[in-house]
């Protein structure tokens, strides 16, 4: 099968918006984390585990919420191929508006993630846990 630079194009643009959308749905704070195990990690102990959140003392949870993340980022990527492989096969091309438009979106979620997680460590690590130790 021939690649598709067209489709190839739109599905990794589309991997990048689920990607930068999903994190900047802050995903450690939706129900669903709380009810799926997911890899966490326990500084304090030095261990790796498969646990709830609620169950298990402070640990990182980051590592399997991202793994997660690029699962479902890679399920989007490979439908979205699909579908723009069939669409794109019949002869059309992608037109130049549409990539801008595509280029543009992921960027911005991209970039919406990242902001997010960076401002919910500040606000976590640095006012929350810091300030919070100077006062005692």
């Amino acid at each position: 099968m021939k690649i598709n630079k067209d489709a190839l194009y739109v599905a990794t643009q589309v991997f990048m918006i689920a990607a930068g959308t999903l994190f900047a749905a802050e995903p450690e704070k939706l129900l669903i984390w709380q009810v799926i195990p997911v890899i966490r990690y326990y500084p304090v102990v030095n261990q790796w585990a498969f646990s709830l959140p609620t169950t298990a003392g402070p640990g990182m949870g980051w590592y399997g919420i991202t793994a997660i993340v690029l699962v479902v980022s890679s399920v989007a990527m490979v439908i979205s191929y699909a579908v723009a492989h069939a669409v794109f096969s019949r002869g059309r091309r992608l037109s130049p508006k549409l990539e801008i438009f595509l280029t543009v979106l992921s960027i911005a979620a991209l970039i919406t993630g990242v902001t997010v997680i960076g401002l919910n460590e500040y606000k976590e690590w640095v006012l929350e846990r810091l300030i919070f130790v100077r006062l005692l």
